[in-house]
């Protein structure tokens, strides 16, 4: 069931996407506020549109691009600022009793006048319109639509008679978002407007910041309107190239059974089994979400933009982005080696990349981003953790080079790990919670030496790891922040945590 995890803090978003697929097509309900990470929350009873990127389960909202909203009624272009979004001015009330999820399909009935459908591809998304009245389809796409974190920084649309392309880069929680894309129509529309903070203008294109199109398309009642676009964040080749591989026909029925059949095959690598469908669908629908991220970042020609801002082929791998490591290298990646093994040396093979073109494993990698987001340099287990399952598919070797490299950088209190022991609480903020991850790590990397016959190594890092000692209070039982000079931090209480600003995280 989509719908559980988007109510409250869950963060979870409804729409349709693939497993670990580079599209996620679902509604927004254009509210910002930590309940909206996703986009979407339960409790909202207004949507913005459908755009084809979203986060699962994050604590920080971004992504949301290339937004669609289709209504049978004209959209009020008086927008009360430049940085106003015409989405956010038209939205659709809905109820969610109008509303259909599933893996891989939305559905939704809008007071606009529509029903709107989703499905998606890996790399490709597609919408179905169908009218409640006979009338004007009136078709938005907001580029400068955004929530929390996410501002447009430059983009262009552009429509050809028969395409409508564009790009959306972006800067929020990801520094610089590149998002190209490319869409197609089942119908040609009547007319298409080009827009600039509300503005219309001349021509068939247009570029800025808060850019938008309208298209109209004459339509009776039960008539439909397909539209399919394909994402890069490549170049507008690549979107093309993607929804060309992907989606070639028009066929919305196939694709959402295709995107079924995907999610069946993947959630069917467990047996579950109880007499409480309650129980079954819960477990299923965390196995479901656990396969949303790390998300498909290389394009059908094996092209993506790397941390470094350039453009790379994948030759002998999948490139993938999302890796909310602090997250999920306890849990998620440990499962990942049980129920989608084969992907695993494709995860780690980016990593190395990674390491290549930004000169460290990936922190919390975004959509070609490095957000530096959380502590711990927590690819380390994650490559730990295939080196002694023995997954093979990436050179152990590279691997243990860049877990060593990323355990000796002054980065975050790691000079003072190393020097003193312990991260001195007057001079790192998170300093308890930083060096018992750092000793973490470090326990890991000992563990790859040890696999890979590296005694020296094996013992300096399992002596490194043994760091965590030197904040234990054996009186208490607990760890404390202690002071440059070794005194224990003397405002200590064990029940205070402020996230970046206390010893805890």
């Amino acid at each position: 069931d989509p719908f559980i995890g988007t109510a409250a803090h869950g963060h979870v978003f409804p729409g349709a996407t693939t497993p670990f697929g580079m599209v996620q097509l679902s509604p927004d309900n254009g509210t910002s506020g930590w309940d909206w990470c996703s986009g979407y929350n339960w409790s909202d009873s207004l949507i913005a549109g459908f755009s084809h990127t979203h986060l699962s389960g994050t604590g920080i909202g971004d992504l949301c691009d290339i937004l669609f909203l289709p209504s049978m009624n004209e959209f009020s272009l008086s927008l009360p600022d430049s940085t106003a979004s015409l989405a956010k001015l038209n939205r659709s009330w809905f109820s969610h009793d109008a509303e259909q999820a599933r893996p891989g399909y939305y559905a939704v009935a809008l007071a606009n006048g529509i029903n709107a459908e989703l499905t998606a591809t890996p790399r490709s998304g597609i919408q179905r319109y169908t009218a409640a009245g006979d009338g004007v389809l009136h078709l938005l796409v907001d580029l400068g639509f955004a929530i929390n974190w996410d501002r447009p920084a430059d983009c262009s649309l552009s429509w050809d008679g028969t395409a409508l392309s564009g790009r959306r880069i972006s800067t929020g929680w990801a520094e610089r978002q590149y998002q190209y894309f490319y869409s197609l129509f089942s119908e040609n529309p009547s007319s298409v407007t080009m827009l600039k903070t509300g503005s219309k203008t001349d021509g068939g294109s247009v570029e800025g910041k808060n850019i938008a199109c309208i298209m109209t398309f004459d339509i009776k009642e039960g008539e439909e309107l397909l539209v399919k676009t394909g994402i890069s964040a490549v170049d507008e080749a690549g979107a093309s190239g993607n929804l060309a591989a992907e989606m070639p026909g028009w066929d919305f029925n196939a694709a959402a059974v295709a995107a079924s059949q995907a999610w069946q095959k993947r959630l069917s690598v467990i047996r579950a089994a109880t007499s409480d469908t309650s129980l079954l669908r819960v477990f299923y629908t965390a196995l479901y979400h656990s396969m949303i991220a790390p998300n498909l970042w290389s394009d059908a020609d094996n092209r993506y933009r790397g941390t470094d801002g350039e453009v790379h082929t994948a030759a002998d791998f999948t490139n993938y982005t999302v890796f909310s490591l602090w997250d999920t290298y306890r849990a998620a990646h440990p499962l990942f080696t049980i129920t989608v093994p084969e992907m695993v040396p494709d995860f780690i093979n980016t990593m190395l990349a990674i390491r290549k073109q930004q000169g460290k494993l990936p922190v919390w990698s975004l959509m070609g981003n490095e957000t530096n987001c959380m502590i711990g340099y927590h690819a380390v287990p994650v490559l730990a953790d295939a080196v002694h399952k023995k997954i093979g598919g990436f050179d152990y070797e590279a691997a243990l080079e860049a877990a060593v490299h990323s355990a000796s950088l002054d980065f975050r209190g790691l000079d003072h790990y190393r020097n003193q022991g312990y991260i001195p609480s007057e001079l790192e903020n998170e300093s308890v919670a930083k060096t018992l991850e750092y000793a973490i790590d470090d326990w890991c990397i000992s563990q790859m030496a040890s696999e890979m016959n590296q005694p020296e190594l094996e013992a300096e890092f399992l002596s490194r790891s043994k760091n965590y000692r030197n904040l234990c209070v054996t009186s208490i039982h607990f760890v404390r922040g202690r002071m440059g000079d070794g005194r224990w931090r003397p405002d200590y209480d064990p029940l205070y945590s402020h996230h970046t600003r206390s010893d805890f995280t």
